[in-house]
């Protein structure tokens, strides 16, 4: 803890991080230092020089090497992750646990519609939407406002994600902008086409809820035969 104040809690270092206006201009420095992006400006270049110093010494300090710190780095949810940690530094500086600028995963109930009829169901999910539910044009500017904000991840909820017409849409688009996406899923959907087609859209993990290994059990509880 000791060794990451030194380093981190700079007022130089600090001050420089402050001088980033969001969390995504971060994000671009981060891969700046990681050599898969261009500075864009005088401005950039001096804070990936920084930030080289300061990742260098941590490194080094706990014995990894910077190489595989930066390979790391070219994935877009490892950057936006760093990125928030950096913006809660530059603003709180080194805290335990460590605040940060932004959550850093959301969990979206994106729909109250759900094929099953679960006992449990906090969300109170049916058949159909809810009347006042997002559009997909309002659902993407939800994803540009997260982007914005630094959230890294998102995990997909409900109701029932995979069973509402504008999941893949969102989805893809949330992957395409670097988060690190989960969803939260009864199951009863998934095919071997979904599967693939979860794997294509950019979903690395994917939650599935069972109530029982009994099948009479499991089904009684979710409301519908063979769930």
């Amino acid at each position: 803890m000791a060794s990451l104040q030194k380093i981190f809690n700079s007022r130089l270092f600090r001050f420089a991080m402050k001088r980033v206006e969001t969390p995504r201009k971060l994000e671009h420095i981060v891969g700046v230092y990681a050599g898969i992006l261009e500075a864009r400006g005088i401005r950039e270049k001096t804070i990936s020089y920084l930030l080289q110093k300061a990742m260098s010494k941590s490194a080094s300090r706990f014995g990894f090497a910077e190489e595989s710190l930066k390979e790391a780095l070219k994935d877009p949810y490892t950057r936006k992750a760093i990125a928030n940690i950096l913006m809660g530094i530059a603003k709180f500086g080194i805290t335990r646990p460590q605040k940060l600028c932004a959550p850093f995963m959301i969990v979206w109930n994106f729909t109250k519609q759900c094929n099953l009829r679960c006992r449990h169901c906090y969300a109170n999910a049916g058949p159909h939407p809810a009347p006042d539910e997002l559009t997909l044009s309002e659902k993407l500017e939800v994803l540009r406002q997260l982007d914005e904000a630094g959230v890294a991840a998102i995990s997909f909820s409900g109701g029932e994600p995979l069973v509402n017409k504008d999941f893949w849409n969102v989805a893809k688009r949330a992957a395409e902008m670097g988060f690190y996406i989960s969803v939260a899923t009864n199951g009863t959907l998934i095919t071997r086409d979904v599967a693939k087609r979860l794997k294509e859209t950019g979903v690395p993990y994917v939650e599935v809820s069972i109530d029982s290994p009994n099948p009479e059990e499991h089904d009684e509880f979710r409301g519908i035969p063979r769930a």
